[in-house]
């Protein structure tokens, strides 16, 4: 790989701020902005216009146009998601514009309310008006490398569809992992056959998501394919609000994996040595119930279940069977059709106002119930030999306590733990294993006030404070 220009286009104030409720006040936003190109940032994606009532976040855009353009030497960008908003970011006097295209058609409705053909001609639209004022104009392929609602997005129809948004008129294109869900190899080949398609100069830029922990892994992969421009946000802010499904589990097991890597890598630094780094989904997932397990041996009372709540899905429940509960989730268009034809939901799939995810989460309600009725003549053993191989999410239901006797958590998943009342327990330890070793530890629980008089000394208390405040029952001491 030889030496090249590497671009870090900020944009946080604009993929950062639109999926938090709340509204950053403008001066703030003035101050971040100023700031990052006090620090050397030569590009910042100020915002979007969208409309105000879809993202009241990005209300202010043109005031932060106006405003960032007095910064000099910034390159001043943003979002528009169709020819008007091209058009509005023309009259604010962007430097830059990109409208999102989404290889995967049901996000591109969801996001954008367009299907491809209607977006096609959003770009070509939007291409005539940033040529007329003389702004460069990049098209995002968002859901390039995978789509929360229709799962894998063929490389093939990203490479059709470059080369139209070609044609219409775009000057630069992005891959955008809108998801998550790119790994390092994916961006090796899909930066290839793009580039192949449409021109190596054409596709300068990634914009990467760290969901699964393989954000810089898949940058790597970038530049090794002649990426020059990768897009940032401050402090990891960022996802789009209309492409919801990343999983706690994966983020948390990536978030591991990564401080593993990090540990390992300075180690290596110190001494020399390299070292394996194992993270596991599974014991990530016991140790984020390892407060439920710890309720349970301390009070002996089981946690109760978590509320119900709305998924982003129309089926993504747990089912009770004839005996144990189970877990499905059809997340997809083409797994609703299986699902259907593999428990014989032959009416349900002859509706076709039911054949996309949204309306199947409108139609909650009506379909549900069947689905439950339908589960429950079946044993979990029964169920779950249906879906095994079917590609559909499934999973047996476990209770926190019954995690106690796992094997593979009694053998390497769980660590010594003294309780306050001296009570020997076993519980979730970190999941993360460095050169063949756990790095949790035993653990001893302090009593409460064990060690008051330490603490009150390091908060600067002198000894005649602490023997009052412990004399007058404001500190308490164990015995």
């Amino acid at each position: 790989m030889t030496a090249q220009a590497i671009l870090v286009s900020e944009v946080g104030p604009r993929d950062g701020l639109q999926s938090i409720d709340r509204v950053m006040p403008l001066d703030a936003k003035k101050r971040w902005i100023a700031a990052e190109a006090a620090a050397g940032v030569k590009e910042i994606e100020v915002g979007s216009f969208v409309p105000p009532k879809l993202l009241p976040q990005m209300a202010d855009t043109a005031q932060l146009v106006a405003f960032a353009k007095g910064i000099e030497g910034l390159m001043v960008v943003t979002l528009v998601p169709n020819a008007k908003g091209a058009q509005f970011a023309a009259d604010a006097g962007v430097d830059g514009m990109s409208i999102p295209f989404s290889m995967s058609e049901t996000h591109s409705i969801k996001n954008v309310r367009k299907d491809h053909p209607a977006m096609i001609e959003e770009i070509r639209a939007a291409a005539t008006i940033a040529r007329d004022h003389g702004i460069h104009f990049a098209v995002g392929l968002s859901t390039a490398f995978g789509c929360t609602m229709e799962g894998a997005v063929a490389e093939d129809q990203v490479v059709c569809l470059a080369e139209q948004a070609a044609e219409a008129g775009a000057m630069e294109f992005s891959l955008s992992d809108t998801t998550g869900y790119a790994d390092p190899a994916q961006v090796r080949r899909l930066t290839r056959k793009v580039k192949a398609a449409v021109g190596d100069d054409m596709l300068t830029t990634l914009h990467l998501h760290n969901t699964r922990g393989l954000g810089l892994a898949n940058v790597v992969a970038g530049l090794e394919e002649g990426i020059t421009t990768f897009n940032a946000s401050l402090g990891g802010l960022g996802g789009c609000p209309f492409a919801p499904g990343a999983s706690v589990i994966d983020v948390t097991g990536g978030m591991f994996g990564v401080i593993g890597i990090l540990a390992a890598l300075e180690e290596r630094h110190r001494t020399g040595k390299g070292q394996k780094v194992l993270a596991s989904l599974f014991e990530t997932t016991i140790y984020l119930v390892g407060q439920h397990m710890a309720q349970y041996v301390v009070t002996g009372a089981p946690a109760a279940p978590m509320p119900a709540r709305v998924s982003a899905w129309a089926i993504y429940d747990v089912f009770e069977t004839k005996d144990d509960p189970v877990f499905i989730g059809v997340v997809t268009d083409a797994l609703w059709e299986k699902f259907c034809k593999l428990f014989g939901l032959d009416e349900l799939w002859a509706d076709e106002s039911l054949r996309e995810n949204n309306a199947r989460v409108d139609a909650r309600e009506r379909i549900l119930p069947e689905i439950r009725a339908m589960i429950a003549e079946f044993t979990a053993e029964e169920v779950i030999a249906k879906l095994d191989g079917s590609g559909l999410p499934f999973a047996p239901i476990g209770k926190p306590q019954d995690m106690f006797d796992d094997p593979h958590l009694a053998e390497c998943g769980l660590e010594d733990v003294k309780l306050d009342n001296g009570t020997q327990v076993r519980l979730p330890t970190v999941p993360l294993e460095m050169g063949g070793k756990r790095v949790g530890s035993p653990q001893e629980l302090p009593t409460p006030g064990q060690d008051a008089r330490a603490v009150l000394a390091d908060l600067g208390y002198d000894p005649e404070r602490i023997e009052a405040l412990l004399s007058a029952g404001a500190v308490g001491e164990s015995e």
